[in-house]
């Protein structure tokens, strides 16, 4: 498979099959994806006024 049938694939999957929101979302993805890269807990905000911040990193140690 070449890179832009990968990338379509890829595309096509994000698009349609997960949605926008939520832990089983493109937002869940984003936080699960950033969790295993820096071994940091994101947590989703809920539904409502965020301004703009959709998750946050736990406070404490690892907070970089």
């Amino acid at each position: 498979m070449d890179h832009k049938s990968a990338i379509e694939v890829i595309r096509r999957f994000l698009v349609e099959k997960i949605g926008d929101t939520g832990h089983s979302g493109f937002e869940g993805l984003v936080a699960t994806l950033l969790q295993q890269a820096t071994r940091q807990e994101f947590r989703l905000s809920s539904s409502g006024r965020q301004a703009g911040r959709d998750a946050g990193s736990e406070s404490g140690y690892a907070t970089a």
